[in-house]
């Protein structure tokens, strides 16, 4: 974050830089949202939510919004504190997953409370300050990339999703366990420091809503302040925030949050193809029986066998005594050269398409998926390396980074 600010004259002198940074930060915040709305466990989801909001951070830097991206760091700084916090207080009574949570607010009406004001910033509603340093943001996104813009606006709502779920899992509802029962012990050292961060959080949206409140940031970073945020488009993505809302609530009444399943309960077995293939087959063998069975019924041998029971009282009745050898001979003939035959061919082009529909499911499809999961795997063990906790391994890579933009400033590459 630190080393974006810095590095604003090569982003801007090196043209490419900057859109990669922002698609970056639009890729994280999408991914990382949706990993924290089906998280079981409450510090997941705030990791989660950080990595998401990050990557707010990350597109605004990379579009030139530095005042607006510092002033959401500092809102986030002071709602994020107040929510490990909180969640901190409920692991130290052994409540880590939600599905041992539950009915909390009674228990905890402090907790529940701050919770509250902490989570209704992170989820960018008013008149809070999350609210109006990420309209700016976004404001900053939208002057550069109005693409990066309209995908960072509909995360908006998985952001108001997996804050309102928390807070429901955790504070709303039936009691899920006997620790969610346990009184939690008053301490001051405790609840001192939530309370200076709730006020916190309060007093930033009231900064915000001082008309000077946004020159300030940009007095204090020497930067150029951003033109005043579209109302029209704050309350577009108040609308989007408010349905993520709405429609966890939906699901709270439900009794759908806990765990969290997927919101197109019938979506997994639609998209796979190896699902449908082998719902093809099915419906291939069903035919093939329902041929089977028709043929039977509708077989001519019956009506040869019926034919040669009555030749005996067919034989008085004069010339018709001779017809009916004659008949059922053609009728036999009829029947094994055509119903049989045509019965015949329909069934080896049936078993023929269910011997390609197999070798499709197994050679292609299966291939395919061992293929890509090979891949993922040999992707995220490679990925490891990276993130391995190592200082001088970041300050290699950075100092890559930093050759790499100052080589390209230096030679007009993408300038």
């Amino acid at each position: 974050m630190v080393l974006l600010v810095k590095a604003q004259p090569l982003l801007q002198a090196v043209g490419w830089a900057g859109p990669l940074v922002v698609w970056l930060g639009v890729a994280t915040a999408l991914t990382a949202g949706v990993i924290a709305l089906y998280q079981a466990e409450l510090k997941q989801v705030m990791a989660a939510s950080t990595a998401s909001q990050y990557g707010y951070l990350f597109a605004a830097l990379g579009a030139g919004g530095v005042a607006s991206a510092t002033a959401h760091l500092a809102n986030h700084a002071a709602f994020k504190s107040l929510l490990f916090l909180c969640a901190g207080v409920l692991v130290a009574q052994h409540l880590k997953y939600f599905e041992r949570m539950g009915g909390l607010r009674r228990r905890l009406p402090w907790i529940s409370t701050l919770f509250a004001v902490a989570t209704l910033s992170l989820a960018a509603l008013p008149p809070l300050g999350g609210f109006f340093s990420k309209e700016a943001l976004l404001h900053a996104v939208d002057e550069r990339m109005p693409a990066a813009y309209w995908l960072l606006l509909a995360g908006g709502l998985l952001t108001a999703a997996y804050a309102t779920r928390a807070w429901l899992a955790a504070f709303a509802g039936r009691v899920r366990s006997d620790e969610a029962l346990t009184d939690v012990p008053a301490r001051a050292m405790m609840f001192v420091p939530m309370l200076v961060l709730g006020l916190a959080v309060l007093l930033l949206g009231a900064l915000a809503l001082h008309p000077l409140g946004a020159a300030a940031w940009a007095r204090a970073l020497g930067v150029e302040p951003l033109a005043a945020f579209s109302w029209s488009k704050a309350l577009l993505a108040l609308v989007i925030a408010t349905a993520g809302v709405i429609w966890v609530f939906r699901r709270f009444r439900r009794d759908a949050l806990v765990p969290m399943r997927p919101a197109l309960p019938g979506a997994e077995r639609w998209f796979r193809l190896v699902d449908l293939l082998d719902g093809g087959g099915r419906g291939v063998l069903m035919l093939a029986q329902r041929l089977d069975r028709w043929e039977r019924s509708l077989s001519l041998h019956r009506l040869l066998e019926n034919l040669l029971r009555q030749r005996p009282r067919l034989a008085t009745v004069g010339s018709t005594a001779n017809v009916a050898p004659l008949l059922a001979h053609g009728l036999a003939l009829f029947d094994r050269q055509i119903p049989a035959g045509l019965m015949e061919r329909s069934g080896r082009y049936i078993r023929r398409l269910a011997g390609v529909s197999l070798a499709a499911d197994r050679q292609a499809l299966d291939g395919v998926i061992g293929y890509v999961t090979q891949a993922l795997d040999t992707i995220a063990a490679r990925l490891q390396g990276v993130q391995s906790g190592q200082v001088y391994r970041y300050y290699l890579f950075l100092t890559f980074g930093i050759v790499v933009l100052f080589g390209a400033a230096l030679l007009g590459i993408g300038g």
